[in-house]
C-alpha cells in the first residue's frame, strides 16, 4: 500500500491521510475550526511517502531491481510525496536534486494571497484529491476547503487484443476508470494468443516459462506450460499440464490416466489434493470440465482442460511488468516478442525458444526450429473445414464483438490442415468457447459438430453446454467460495451435469442423487434414506438427510458343550463388540452320577471333549478309574505293554481282572553296530555301522562306508567298505596290468605301485595353445591372420570301476577343455568395400575337467567316432577290472 504521511506538531493534533499510489496526496498537520460547509486546512510540514507501512523520505529509494539485460527498474519518493517508477542503465543510490532554472519571465511574483502554504505549495484554485473520497482546493490566503471529488468523464480505451475493457475501480475506490484484460490462451498443438493479442504457433516437448514478472513486485511467481508430442512423428506438440509457481509452492494442473481413464488431477507440492483445496493463498477448483488455480492476494486466475490453457492477470498491477511466452501485457502488440535481457525479437515464435526452462533431463538437444506465425501453405489445397467454419458462423456470432474470432479460425485450420486428431482441431472451437463464456456469452456449439467433438460424461450424468458455473449441492464445503468460482468461469460453463430431478451429492462426491434426504457419511460417502451403516460402533439409520445413531447391542456369550466356559479375546481393529473363546474348565463339569444298586457307572471319555459321558450300567467287566471295560477290552495299549480285561480262570468265580504283558528288549549289539530304535515298535535293532575284515594275519578291522584301501603286499589289490540295499560288504577289486611295449628300463611304475607304463611322447600338461587363421565369412575376411587360441594337453588316465550301488560300471574320466573365455572383435572387410565386426571366442584358461564316460554299447554316446571305440577296444583287452566278493569276509552281514 502506497501513501502520504506527515509527522506530528507541537501545536495540535494533526491529521494523517493514507492513499493509493496513484494518488497526489498531502496531508496537512493542523486543521483550523470553522463553522462552513468547507473545511480549511493550515499546513507547514513536510510529506512522507507510505509503502507497505513503511514510511520513506523525500528522494529515498524504495526499491531497485536489475535484469538479465542490465536495465535498473527502480522507484523512488518523488519531491511531490509521489511513488515515481522509472527504467535506466544505472540504478540511482539516491534522488536526483531538482534542477534550478532561471527564469527571464516577466511574470509577476506570486503573492501569499494566491498561493496555499502546503508541501508542495498549492496556487488557488489548483484541487487535488484527498481520503474519503474528497478533493481539497486552494482558495488562496493559506485557506484549503474540502469538497466531495468530482470523479472524471469515462472513456472507453482500444484494447489490442480486441477483449471488452472493464470497468475498475481507483486504487481509493472512489471512481473507476476503463481497463483492458491480460488474457493469454493457448490450444492445441499448441497456439498461442499472447496478453495483448498475438496469435503465433510454437512446437516443443520442453516447458516453458509462460509468465513471469520482469521485477519481482510481488515476490516469487512464475506460470509455466509443459509441452509434450502428441503425434507419432514428433512433429506436433500439445499441452500436458501448466504449473503456478508462488512463492514456496507449486500447483500442477493436467491430465493423466487413472486407472485407465484420462483424468484432471490437481497436484498442489508433490501432493494429489481435490477441487477446492486452498492454502497460503492459492485457491484450487473446478468448474464444468476445467481446472482453476486462483491467486486472490494478486488477482492472478489461471485454466487448464487437458489441451487448453488461459492465463488472465490485473492489468493495473501487471502492466509493463510481465515477459515470457505470453508477452508484455502493456497494450502494445510491439513489445509483446519481449526476450530475457528485454530486447525484442522478430517474432513471438523464436522469442519462444528463449524461454525454455533450464535443467530439463529431456531437452538437452538443439532448439527446434520456430514456426512462421502464418502457417505455411500446403503442398496440396487444404479442402474446407466444416468443423472451424462453425467459429466464423451465426454458431458464435454473439461472441464475436467479444472476442475477436479470426486467430481462432486460423488455429483451427492449420490443425485441420495438417490431419492431426481431431481432438486437437477441437481444442481450438473448446478454448474460443470457454473463453466467450467467461464473458458471460454461452455458446452450444457441440451440438453443430455432428458429433465430432463430442463430450462424454460418466452414466449418471449429463452434457450441458450452458450449465451452471455454481451448481446445487445438497451438501457444500464451506472452504470453496461460490462467488470466487462465478468470477472464474462466468455464470455459464460447459460440462457434466445431473439429469433433472436430481442433485449433485457434495462438492466432494459427483454423485447424482434423487432428493437431499441422503445423508452425508462419516467419509463424505452418501447414505440412502432408510440404510443403516456402522460408525464408531455405533448404529445409525438415515432419516431426512440426519444420521440418527445408537449404540451397538453385543450378544452374550454362551458356551453350548459341558464344562468349556467363555474366555475373552483382545479386540481387534475395528472391532466393537468383546469377542470369546471357548475354553475347558473342568471344574464346570457336572458332578458323578449316582448309579442304583446293582449296576454301575460308565464313563466315556471323547476326543475334544471336556467332560467324560456318564452312564449307569447293570453289566459287569473290569472297572478302571470310573470306566467299565467288558471282558476281551483293552484297557490300556502301549508299544511294550498291552493289558486286556479277562475274566478269572476259576469258572465259579465272578471275578473280572486287568492282565498286562509287557516286552522286554536286548539294547547289547556286536562291536562295529550300533542299537537303533525302530518306529513303530517296542525294541529296536543292531545296525552295522563298518565293514569287519580280517587280514593274512589274523587281525580284524573296522572300516567305514566308502573308505578304500589296499591289500597288504599286493598293491594290485583293493578292498572297499560299501553299502548294497542296506547291508554293508567288503568289495575286492583286483587291477590287471596291460603288456608293456617299451624297455624294462624305459617303463615308469604308477603312483598306486601296480603296474607299468611306457611314457607318451612329446606328453605335455593341459594348456593354452595359439594358432594363427585368417577368418572368413562370405565375402568378407579379415586384413590379416588373427590369433586363435585353443586348449591342448594330457589330463591323465581315465578310469572304469563296478559299483554295487549303481549296479554297473562307471567310468571316469577328465578333458582338457576351456575354463575361462572372453568375447573378442575383428573387423572384416568385404569385396564391396563394406566392413563388418565379427565377434569370436578367445580361451583365456585351459584346465582338466571330469566329464561324464560312456560305456560301449550305450547308443546314447553319438560324439565318438568309430575309430574311438576300436582304440577303447584295443585298450579294455590289456585292461580288465575284476571284482570278487569273499564270502569268508561277509561274516555277520549275511
Amino acid at each position: 500500500e502506497f501513501g502520504t504521511s506527515c509527522p506530528r506538531t507541537d501545536q495540535t493534533s494533526p491529521v494523517t491521510l493514507s492513499h493509493k499510489p496513484s494518488s497526489a496526496v498531502v496531508s496537512p498537520s493542523s486543521v483550523s475550526p470553522s463553522l462552513s460547509t468547507s473545511h480549511r486546512v493550515h499546513s507547514t510540514t513536510p510529506c512522507f511517502c507510505s509503502v507497505s507501512g513503511q514510511l520513506y523520505p523525500l528522494g529515498s529509494i524504495i526499491y531497485n531491481q536489475t535484469d538479465l539485460d542490465g536495465h535498473c527498474y527502480y522507484a523512488m519518493c518523488s519531491q511531490d510525496c509521489q511513488v515515481v517508477k522509472r527504467v535506466s542503465q544505472d540504478c540511482p543510490s539516491t534522488m536526483p536534486p531538482p534542477a534550478t532554472t532561471l527564469s527571464t519571465s516577466t511574470t509577476p511574483p506570486v503573492t501569499g494571497r494566491d498561493r496555499c502554504n502546503v508541501f508542495p505549495p498549492r496556487l488557488r484554485g489548483e484541487t487535488w484529491p484527498m481520503p474519503n473520497c474528497s478533493q481539497a482546493t486552494c482558495e488562496g490566503n493559506n485557506v484549503i476547503s474540502l469538497s466531495p471529488r468530482q470523479c472524471p468523464e469515462l472513456n472507453e480505451p482500444s484494447c489490442a487484443n480486441g477483449y471488452p475493457p472493464l470497468k475498475v475501480d481507483d486504487q481509493d475506490g472512489c471512481c473507476q476508470h476503463y481497463q483492458c484484460q491480460c488474457v493469454c490462451s493457448g490450444w492445441g498443438d499448441p497456439h498461442y494468443i499472447t496478453f495483448d493479442g498475438t496469435y503465433y504457433t510454437f512446437l516443443d516437448n520442453c516447458t516453458y516459462v509462460l509468465v513471469q514478472q520482469i521485477v519481482p513486485v510481488f515476490g516469487y511467481f512464475r506460470v509455466l506450460i509443459d509441452n509434450y508430442y502428441c503425434d507419432v512423428g514428433d512433429s506436433v506438440s500439445c499441452p500436458q499440464s501448466i504449473i503456478v509457481e508462488y512463492h514456496q509452492d507449486r500447483v500442477v494442473l493436467t491430465r493423466r490416466p487413472v486407472s485407465g481413464v484420462m483424468t484432471n488431477q490437481i497436484i498442489f507440492n508433490n501432493k494429489v489434493v481435490s477441487p477446492g483445496f486452498q492454502q497460503n493463498g492459492i485457491v484450487t477448483s473446478r468448474v464444468g470440465i476445467k481446472m482453476y488455480v486462483t491467486i486472490q492476494e494478486i488477482g492472478v486466475r489461471v485454466m487448464f482442460s487437458g489441451l487448453i490453457f488461459s492465463v488472465e492477470v490485473p492489468f493495473n498491477l501487471f502492466a509493463n511488468n510481465t515477459e515470457g511466452q505470453c508477452g508484455t501485457c502493456t497494450n502494445d502488440k510491439k513489445d509483446e516478442c519481449r526476450l530475457p535481457g528485454g530486447s525484442i525479437a522478430s517474432s513471438c515464435s523464436e522469442m519462444s525458444l528463449h524461454w525454455k526452462v533450464p535443467n530439463q533431463p529431456s531437452c538437452q538437444g538443439p532448439p527446434p526450429t520456430p514456426t512462421s506465425v502464418v502457417p505455411r501453405p500446403s503442398p496440396t489445397p487444404c479442402p474446407p473445414s466444416p468443423l472451424c467454419e462453425l467459429i466464423l458462423s451465426n454458431t458464435f456470432k454473439l461472441c464475436h464483438d467479444v472476442i475477436p474470432p479470426l486467430q481462432f479460425y486460423q488455429g483451427c485450420l492449420f490443425d485441420y490442415c495438417h490431419m492431426l486428431d481431431l481432438e486437437v482441431v477441437c481444442s481450438g472451437l473448446e478454448l474460443y468457447a470457454s473463453l466467450c463464456a467467461a464473458q458471460g456469452v454461452c455458446i452450444p456449439w457441440r451440438s453443430q459438430t455432428n458429433n465430432t467433438c463430442s463430450f462424454t460424461c460418466p452414466d449418471n450424468q449429463v452434457y450441458q453446454p450452458c450449465g451452471p458455473s455454481n451448481p446445487h449441492y445438497c451438501y457444500r464445503d464451506d472452504s470453496i467460495s461460490p462467488s470466487l468460482t462465478l468470477q472464474e468461469a462466468g455464470p455459464k460453463t460447459e460440462g457434466c451435469f445431473c439429469p433433472d430431478s436430481t442433485t449433485l451429492f457434495s462438492t466432494n462426491d459427483s454423485i447424482c442423487v434423487p432428493s437431499c434426504q441422503w445423508c452425508l457419511g462419516p467419509r463424505g460417502e452418501p447414505v440412502e434414506p432408510g440404510h443403516t451403516i456402522s460408525i464408531d460402533c455405533q448404529d445409525c439409520i438415515c432419516k431426512e438427510a440426519t444420521l440418527t445413531c445408537q449404540k451397538k447391542a453385543c450378544p452374550q456369550p454362551t458356551c453350548p458343550e459341558p464344562g468349556f466356559v467363555p474366555v475373552p479375546v483382545a479386540l481387534e481393529a475395528g472391532q466393537c463388540c468383546p469377542q470369546f473363546s471357548c475354553a475347558c474348565n473342568s471344574s464346570h463339569c457336572p458332578p458323578p452320577l449316582h448309579c442304583p444298586k446293582n449296576s454301575s457307572l460308565i464313563v466315556t471319555y471323547e476326543e475334544g471333549a471336556c467332560c467324560p459321558t456318564q452312564n449307569c450300567s447293570s453289566q459287569k467287566g473290569c472297572e478302571v478309574n470310573g470306566t467299565l471295560y467288558q471282558p476281551g477290552d483293552v484297557v490300556s495299549s502301549s508299544l511294550c505293554e498291552r493289558c486286556l480285561c479277562e475274566v478269572s480262570s476259576n469258572p465259579l468265580s465272578d471275578v473280572f481282572m486287568v492282565s498286562c504283558e509287557t516286552e522286554l528288549c536286548n539294547t547289547q549289539c556286536p562291536k562295529g553296530s550300533e542299537y537303533q530304535a525302530m518306529p513303530g515298535q517296542c525294541c529296536g535293532k543292531c545296525i552295522p555301522k563298518t565293514c569287519p575284515f580280517k587280514n593274512n594275519s589274523g587281525s580284524t578291522y573296522f572300516y567305514q562306508p566308502g573308505e578304500l584301501w589296499a591289500e597288504p603286499g599286493n598293491p594290485c589289490v583293493t578292498h572297499k567298505c560299501e553299502k548294497f540295499q542296506d547291508v554293508l560288504m567288503v568289495v575286492t577289486m583286483k587291477t590287471e596290468c596291460p603288456k608293456i611295449n617299451c624297455p624294462q628300463g624305459q617303463a615308469q611304475l604308477r603312483e598306486d605301485g601296480c603296474c607299468y607304463d611306457c611314457p607318451l611322447p612329446n606328453q605335455q600338461k593341459c594348456t593354452v595353445h595359439q594358432r594363427q587363421q585368417i577368418i572368413r565369412q562370405q565375402n568378407c575376411s579379415s586384413e590379416g591372420p588373427v590369433s586363435i587360441s585353443y586348449c591342448q594337453g594330457n589330463c591323465g588316465d581315465s578310469i572304469s570301476m563296478y559299483s554295487l550301488e549303481a549296479n554297473k560300471v562307471e567310468h571316469t574320466c577328465e578333458c582338457c577343455q576351456e575354463l575361462q573365455t572372453s568375447q573378442r572383435n575383428v573387423t572384416l572387410r568385404c569385396d564391396d568395400g563394406s566392413s563388418q565386426t565379427f565377434s569370436y571366442t578367445q580361451v583365456e584358461k585351459c584346465g582338466c575337467l571330469g566329464q561324464q564316460c560312456h560305456a560301449l554299447g550305450d547308443t546314447s554316446h553319438a560324439e565318438s567316432s568309430e575309430q574311438e571305440f576300436k582304440s577303447k577296444e584295443s585298450e579294455e583287452h590289456g585292461q580288465q577290472l575284476a571284482f570278487r566278493v569273499s564270502e569268508d569276509m561277509l561274516g555277520p552281514f549275511q
